[in-house]
């Protein structure tokens, strides 16, 4: 039976500034799921990409920056990776994620699509990333994210809006 890894960043530094440290433990779980599963394709959003250069692994597919430097949600990722997906005939995906609020909705986002999540328990525990090169203010802790998820629900945030970009100081 052949897996799809599909590898989702969090937090967001400026690009010499990746990985920090969510994506770096990000990174380290998609390598240790491709040594686990077998895999036949695995797509990692950029900065796991970053990340898997130090364990001299790289993905099937990158997820890239957009060229302007702005914030690259997790439907874009999904809808690249579902193609690649299904370009193979992959049906069992495992999702590495910050498993904190942002793990559920994509489980329930890849499912919608119909395709089967594989449980997956990560080694470690993925960080929150507080410094202030981090510029996604609702990545540094729980509280934060849990603002950021009620303020989403009710349409009064949701992805960059201008908040972020890799091109900007914090």
């Amino acid at each position: 039976m052949k897996f799809g890894i599909v590898g989702f960043s969090f937090g967001l530094r400026s690009e010499k500034e990746e990985p920090g440290p969510s994506n770096l433990a990000l990174a380290h779980e998609v390598v240790m799921a491709m040594r686990t599963y077998d895999t036949t394709i695995v797509v990692t959003q950029w900065e796991i990409t970053k990340g898997m250069k130090r364990y001299s692994e790289t993905p099937t597919r990158s997820v890239e920056l957009h060229e302007d430097g702005t914030y690259l949600d997790s439907k874009s990722v999904w809808k690249l990776a579902k193609s690649e997906f299904d370009s193979q005939g992959v049906r069992q995906v495992v999702i590495i994620a910050q498993p904190f609020l942002h793990l559920p909705g994509l489980r329930r986002m890849i499912e919608k699509d119909e395709f089967e999540v594989v449980n997956h328990r990560l080694s470690q525990r993925i960080p929150f990333d507080n410094s202030p090169f981090n510029t996604q203010p609702w990545t540094r802790n729980k509280i934060a994210l849990v603002i950021y998820a009620i303020k989403s629900i009710f349409g009064v945030k949701h992805g960059h809006k201008g908040m972020q970009n890799v091109n900007k100081n914090p």
